[in-house]
């Protein structure tokens, strides 16, 4: 009787629908509509089942069951995201013609090794961050947008100074900006003088400081783009006048006289005008 050698490999054997056997490397999980199959080959025989298989590793029984069960685990407790920013509180300082924006974000790294951790900014301009005690590690992608290299597991806290214009209207001021904006968000917003919210959030809170001269708001969080519309401040509203003024003008031009045809529509939108005074260059006639 010829001798054989009875070796387990490390190869999963499958049947096909027409019945043809293929192989494939362990790779720590299998389709569920597929039979695993436990095949023992005489030694000299090994060369052709494995013919097809190149890459290839001899193993015992017991090493075999130790790597599909490490590799099982390692798949089932591996989490869905690298890192993830968990909270952010931001602070929004609006100033003349601007808007000063200062905000803290916890991050957790679950993965070891370093990740690039998108930063959904827009509308604004980045002054300075902060990873922990250093100097954040920011750069831009292909597409554009900025991302942060972090690396260590656990939680990180990043800091963040930015800027953004102010659109100031005849009666309105607009701040337009996007952050970060996870499920555990803060935002707070200073604004000089007696100042109302109009559109772009809902606010939580308003209080308004007499002896500061400032009105303090905490807002409902929105991911997005926001467009914040404010009332202009009343203290400005009392000391400015603004008043819109509109004309339509027709030039008459025959052979005997030129004559200039004007209306003058005006509009005090603060404060009340009591006259309003036209001047016109010499060798004009009313």
């Amino acid at each position: 009787m010829r001798k054989t050698l009875l070796l387990l490999l490390a190869t999963v054997i499958t049947l096909a629908p027409d019945g043809s056997a293929f192989g494939s490397v362990g790779s720590g999980q299998s389709d569920k509509s597929t039979t695993a199959r436990e095949l023992y080959v005489p030694f000299e025989d090994l060369n052709v089942i494995l013919e097809g298989q190149p890459r290839r590793v001899l193993l015992s029984r017991e090493e075999y069951q130790q790597l599909k069960k490490a590799a099982v685990t390692e798949a089932e407790a591996r989490p869905s995201r690298d890192a993830a920013i968990l909270a952010a509180d931001y602070r929004i300082d609006v100033q003349s013609g601007r808007a000063l924006i200062t905000g803290e974000l916890s991050i957790e790294v679950l993965v070891p090794g370093i990740h690039a951790l998108p930063l959904d900014l827009a509308g604004v301009g980045l002054r300075k961050a902060e990873l922990d005690d250093g100097n954040a590690p920011i750069g831009r992608s292909d597409e554009g947008r900025l991302d942060l290299f972090v690396s260590g597991k656990g939680l990180h806290t990043l800091r963040l100074e930015l800027v953004a214009p102010l659109e100031t209207t005849a009666a309105t001021q607009v701040l337009n900006y996007r952050l970060p904006t996870p499920a555990a968000t803060k935002v707070r917003l200073t604004v000089p003088g007696d100042v109302e919210v109009k559109a772009g959030a809902e606010t939580i809170s308003r209080e308004l400081d007499e002896a500061g001269s400032v009105t303090r708001f905490e807002l409902v969080p929105r991911r997005g783009d926001v467009s914040l519309v404010m009332t202009l401040n009343s203290k400005l509203l009392r000391q400015e006048r603004i008043v819109v003024a509109r004309s339509v003008m027709v030039d008459e031009v025959t052979q005997v006289y030129e004559r200039l045809h004007a209306t003058f529509s005006m509009t005090a939108l603060h404060k009340a005008v009591d006259t309003f005074e036209f001047r016109l260059p010499e060798g004009f006639e009313v």
